[in-house]
């Protein structure tokens, strides 16, 4: 890995705009080449879209986690609401639920699990362009990226 930070945040209306903030600032501060870019636009847009749900589920706490290794960004939304994310296709008329329909269309992938207390992880990778990671220090070699997936 080349880098990881994460935070937690109380489920309030506030949340969604302070995880945005947190995700975009850890950014920038990492990868002043990337400047406001879309790749930060869409990190902080999912993140954003992922603790929106975690409130409106009822959750009393999010955890937003990033991790980096060389050009993949994970992003992942931890809570303890209840509820599942589904992707559904709302029709032009419905108000709500356009959320998970951006994060498909915007990551490279993204899955959700249990975890041991309750609640569920959403977790999205996203891909960086090589040239503003390239510098980053990072423990393993980006080689590990193909092995992991096999």
């Amino acid at each position: 890995m080349c880098w990881a930070t994460e935070r937690g945040f109380n489920s309030e209306a506030h949340a969604p705009s302070a995880a945005r903030q947190f995700v975009g600032t850890s950014l920038l501060r990492l990868l002043p080449p990337l400047g406001e870019t879309e790749a930060i636009a869409d990190a902080e847009l999912v993140v954003s879209e992922l603790v929106t749900n975690a409130v409106r589920s009822g959750a009393a706490t999010v955890r937003v986690a990033m991790e980096l290794h060389h050009g993949e960004l994970e992003l992942d939304v931890t809570d303890d609401g209840p509820g599942w994310p589904t992707l559904v296709r709302p029709d032009a008329h419905q108000a709500h639920g356009r959320g998970l329909v951006l994060v498909d269309a915007l990551a490279d992938s993204w899955q959700a699990e249990s975890i041991e207390t309750g609640g569920k992880r959403v977790r999205v990778t996203l891909a960086l362009p090589a040239e503003v990671t390239v510098t980053l220090q990072c423990d393993r070699p980006r080689a590990d990226l193909a092995d992991r997936d096999s």
